[in-house]
């Protein structure tokens, strides 16, 4: 396997020099070796990286895990948004049969090293698996039902001041996936249920009722039960 100095440059040259309003997102090795990614090159710019250590300790899962109520360890899950992975880490305490699905090259690469350096304190992320496609692709391609699919298609209405700087970034460097067209395949994939990621004032995806939502202050999760015909 490659070095992160390999990484980082392999990275550099192919998808993470950017320009987007004279700013462009560069990787950096940082002090323990972990790449990480900053956008623009003044030192006011934050270090972005997935820092599954930090979220672990965080209290914010309860919402998230009750839309998987009633799902086994031995039950499969789709992530198939998976981003800096914050709710990969939440759905991976529930089962061992996890999958996060990344189609952005750089996004692909942070997970895949964040991960790789949890694994030890983290158990739940040692059975994950972590693959670089296309969601809509993949899902369609799909020869046995997942469980349940979950889907975070990217607020698209919430203020840039608002939002924190890691979803700003991933919003201003990754072509946005149409979360419309991958509600509609994961309905037809998933055995059990698709769960949506909301803003809690946005409108349902693709206008489509969910079975229900659970709502917290900020996001709202749209369960659709799916019956098994």
């Amino acid at each position: 396997s490659h070095s992160h100095q390999d990484r980082s440059s392999h990275l550099r040259n192919t998808d993470l020099h950017r320009h987007h309003h004279r700013s462009h997102l560069q990787a950096y090795p940082n002090s323990d070796e972990c790449m990480y990614l900053k956008k623009g090159t003044d030192n006011r710019s934050g270090r972005i990286f997935c820092d599954f250590l930090k979220w672990s300790k965080q209290d914010s899962k309860a919402l998230l895990l009750k839309t998987m109520k009633g799902l086994t360890r031995k039950n499969t899950i789709i992530d198939a948004t998976a981003g800096f992975g914050k709710d990969s880490l939440i759905l991976s305490s529930l089962t061992e049969r996890l999958t996060l699905i990344e189609r952005t090259p750089w996004v692909f690469s942070l997970l895949e090293e964040g991960i790789g350096k949890c694994k030890r304190e983290i158990r739940s992320l040692q059975g994950v698996k972590l693959i670089r496609a296309d969601s809509k692709k993949y899902l369609n391609d799909l020869n046995e039902k997942p469980d349940a699919i979950y889907l975070d298609p990217m607020f698209e209405k919430v203020s840039k001041s608002k939002a924190k700087k890691n979803l700003q970034a991933l919003r201003e460097l990754t072509k946005s996936t149409k979360g419309e067209e991958l509600l509609k395949i994961s309905l037809t994939k998933a055995a059990n249920r698709v769960v949506v990621k909301r803003h809690k004032k946005s409108r349902y995806l693709s206008g489509l009722k969910p079975t229900f939502s659970l709502s917290g202050r900020v996001i709202r999760y749209d369960v659709y039960s799916v019956q098994l015909s």
